[in-house]
């Protein structure tokens, strides 16, 4: 009698089908095409026909501001036949791209004011408004870059924006530079200086605050956030959103915090150059002390608005005039030239 215990034999069980092979469910609608990148609600990025008609290179009059026409240029919104868009459809493609709930909120706000005051009631009510009616409101601003002002890719203007650039970058000290610049510019052609100042600076801080927070990446090395020059490019230029301005993210704080930090620097440089002008005490100290001194710095323009005032002060000064007694001691002299 043998205890050997004989091995069962094995069971081999039938493979089932892969997933693949599985017969699809019959449906009475085809699921949306998906799109590399695109948000978990699988909506196509397929630009309207509006779009397309008015897209970067056709010779039509685009739309003026840079991230709502790559949006509507790569079907992210989609542009009506009267040229009008959601807001509810643009905040959700601005948090989908990486920007913060507040930012969608505030982009939500500023769309429906972006047209005319005529305008505001009825984009409130009907949650839309007129991406190709934005030169006909508050968009167009003192101390803007004018690069798309006059409905086209302007290359000089873009240049004027980058010059800023910290080694091919523009970042938020770049952004506040340019700014002020602008601001000057504006003002220097007549622009109406409270205007500028407050409308004018404010809409393009949060202009640049907000492309800043939605697109800017941090340099983990210098701790900058930046957006560089050749993407700049292509968002203003070609109306799309590289893959280098995409796949970014950015918390309430910290778009606060670029915000900010924009204003404090753009209003800085502003000041800076208020006080270095001659038509202020400081400013008219330091261009005499250039003048003096032969610096480097002095311009024949400068020195002939300096001796232009001068002129013009003496003329006035009713102790050379003689109209008033002159001042004879030293007291007299500080206090008759007091202002």
């Amino acid at each position: 009698m043998s205890n050997t215990i004989k091995p069962k034999t094995p069971v081999v069980s039938t493979p089932k089908p892969a997933e693949s092979a599985k017969p699809a469910a019959a449906s009475s609608t085809s699921a949306p095409k998906t799109n590399a990148g695109w948000g978990a609600t699988g909506a196509a990025r397929t630009p309207s026909p509006t779009a397309v008609s008015i897209a970067p290179g056709s010779g039509k009059t685009e739309v003026m501001c840079p991230v709502l026409r790559a949006l509507a240029n790569e079907g992210r919104v989609q542009l009506r036949a009267d040229g009008t868009v959601s807001v509810d459809e643009l905040n959700r493609a601005i948090k989908e791209l990486g920007g913060s709930r507040p930012l969608g909120a505030a982009t939500w706000a500023i769309g429906t004011i972006g047209n005319k005051p005529t305008d505001i009631l009825k984009n409130i009510i009907n949650h839309e408004f007129s991406l190709t009616k934005l030169p006909e409101g508050i968009v167009p601003h003192p101390a803007d870059t004018q690069i798309l002002r006059n409905g086209k890719f302007d290359e000089a203007k873009f240049n004027e924006l980058v010059k800023h650039a910290d080694r091919g970058v523009m970042t938020t000290e770049s952004f506040a530079n340019a700014i002020a610049d602008n601001y000057r510019r504006d003002v220097g052609a007549g622009a109406n200086k409270l205007d500028a100042t407050v409308r004018g600076l404010n809409f393009a801080q949060l202009e640049f605050a907000g492309l800043l927070s939605v697109f800017g990446s941090k340099n983990n090395a210098t701790g900058k956030t930046g957006i560089k020059v050749e993407d700049l490019r292509v968002m203003y230029e070609k109306g799309q959103i590289p893959p280098g301005m995409q796949g970014q993210s950015s918390s309430v704080i910290e778009a606060m915090a670029l915000q900010a930090s924009l204003a404090i620097k753009s209003d800085a440089n502003v000041a800076a150059g208020a006080l270095s002008s001659v038509f202020t005490s400081k400013g008219l100290s330091d261009a005499g002390a250039r003048l003096s001194g032969g610096g480097a710095n002095d311009g024949v323009g400068q020195s002939g608005q300096l001796a232009s005032m001068s002129a013009g002060k003496a003329a006035a000064c009713p102790h050379m005039g003689g109209a008033v007694k002159k001042p004879a001691g030293p007291a007299e002299v500080v206090n008759a030239h007091t202002l």
